[in-house]
């Protein structure tokens, strides 16, 4: 079972594709690739943790997101984001759970522990910070460079597919003051 996180997939959002120069034809190719790349990596009894901003438009469009979310595979937990607060009770039928928009958590990756602190948005500092703990955030679309442990895990990053707990622990940058390091 593995643990996947993703943001700002705006399913359904046309002006996304200018916005952060998405490489899709219309907003129904870039959807497709988002759900076609989520059932390709994602397995039935995996964690998807989505940090919010997952689809934009009209209650129409926010319906089809949510039939489509349904269907694709996973545990599915959701950090609310910006664009998310219109249709909250519809959004809501996709996922397990609605989350708080901070939310700290323990994983077991790579046989260690790991303290990830999860917000739609990019902090300066977050709980634990110096005791290893990982920010994991979205809302900037790439455009705010990692720094230490808090890195953005938004689909412009991350070729428009969830990605895995390792492939981040691969791409955070070793940080002078602190190893990555248990959390107990």
């Amino acid at each position: 079972m593995a643990i996947f996180f993703t943001a700002d997939t705006h399913l359904g959002h046309v002006n996304i594709l200018r916005y952060c120069k998405r490489p899709f034809r219309d907003a129904v190719e870039m959807d497709e690739a988002i759900y076609a790349n989520w059932a390709t990596v994602v397995q039935p009894k995996d964690t998807v943790y989505h940090l919010g901003d997952v689809a934009f438009g009209s209650e129409e469009n926010v319906d089809r997101t949510v039939q489509r979310l349904q269907a694709l595979p996973g545990e599915k937990y959701l950090i609310p984001g910006n664009h998310d607060y219109r249709y909250p009770e519809l959004l809501a039928e996709a996922f397990t759970e609605v989350l708080p928009p901070l939310y700290e958590f323990s994983a077991q990756c790579r046989r260690q522990g790991w303290r990830l602190v999860l917000c739609h948005y990019p902090l300066l500092t977050w709980h634990r910070i110096r005791q290893g703990a990982l920010h994991l955030h979205g809302h900037v679309h790439g455009r705010l460079p990692a720094e230490g442990r808090r890195i953005d895990v938004g689909v412009d990053l991350w070729g428009f597919t969830p990605v895995r707990l390792e492939s981040i622990l691969d791409h955070l940058a070793p940080t002078p003051d602190s190893t990555l390091q248990e959390w107990a």
